[in-house]
């Protein structure tokens, strides 16, 4: 075996740079759990030859707020920098195809994300709780985007999308789907009133929960469909006009929208 697993760290901390090779052997991973809980690391720098970044690698590193992710890494893997709560930017290089659940998961200081072109996947909940973060762009290469990779990012105002992407697109800073159908997330950090595009025809489940700040929503008469739990903790949210055109509103949509006064439905809804 020509190939070396970091499993683990008992130095100083601060500065790190993880060497691409021991004793002749290529580093190729970060094994799970191996910097867990180092609060005195700061930066780390991981070399080219590192393809994965084990799950838990740097779990609770809450004085870390540098990281250099080399060329040859693939995989992020699950809750790989959860709690990291100093981290404030990150570059996730092209190379880089998979970001895996949690992988981010509250990285409350995390205010500024660049994904490279050639990231695939961003997993459930990535960046959940990264509450700092005020705009997020996806390039053309990303075919998923998991069930609560933003959820609870209060300060999330605008998704752009790479106009080359084949799956996504966004208009105004919400996330839809390509052809501009189906309204897949609206960022919670926007505020005031906001008109769904005519041409939608379907709210996501949960594509406006947790905007608190929203005030109030006209869906037009294109919609037919109101997924599931589709405005559950808008807390600020006043105001709603229903479109002639929905057949359909799932459970628990307006769930904990405790300032709702108004529900209006076109007069032509059957």
């Amino acid at each position: 075996i020509n190939t070396i697993t970091i499993t683990g760290y008992t130095g100083p901390g601060g500065d790190v740079a993880i060497p691409s090779s021991i004793a002749g052997k290529t580093v190729t991973r970060i094994g799970d759990y191996a910097f867990e809980s180092c609060s005195s690391l700061t930066k780390v720098t991981i070399p080219d030859s590192v393809v994965d970044i084990g799950n838990y690698a740097f779990d609770w590193c809450n004085s870390l707020t540098n990281v250099a992710i080399g060329s040859g890494v693939a995989r992020i893997e699950e809750w790989a920098y959860e709690y990291c709560k100093s981290l404030s930017r990150v570059t996730i290089p092209g190379n880089v195809a998979n970001i895996a659940h949690g992988a981010f998961y509250s990285c409350s200081s995390l205010a500024n994300v660049t994904l490279g072109n050639g990231v695939t996947n961003i997993g459930g909940y990535a960046f959940s709780s990264c509450s700092s973060l005020p705009n997020i762009a996806i390039p053309a290469s990303v075919v998923n985007i998991g069930t609560g990779a933003f959820f609870q990012c209060s300060s999330l105002a605008e998704i752009t999308v790479n106009a080359g992407n084949s799956v996504y697109s966004s208009t105004n800073g919400v996330l839809f789907d390509r052809n501009k159908t189906i309204l897949l997330l609206c960022p919670e950090g926007k505020t005031g009133s906001y008109s769904i595009p005519s041409g939608v025809d379907r709210v996501g489940d949960s594509a406006f929960e947790n905007c608190r700040n929203l005030t109030r929503v006209a869906i037009p008469d294109s919609v037919v469909d109101v997924g599931d739990w589709a405005f559950n903790c808008c807390f600020g949210l006043t105001n709603v006009v229903i479109g002639a055109g929905v057949t359909n509103i799932g459970q628990g949509v307006f769930s904990s929208c405790y300032r709702l006064i108004e529900i209006a439905v076109n007069a032509g809804n059957s």
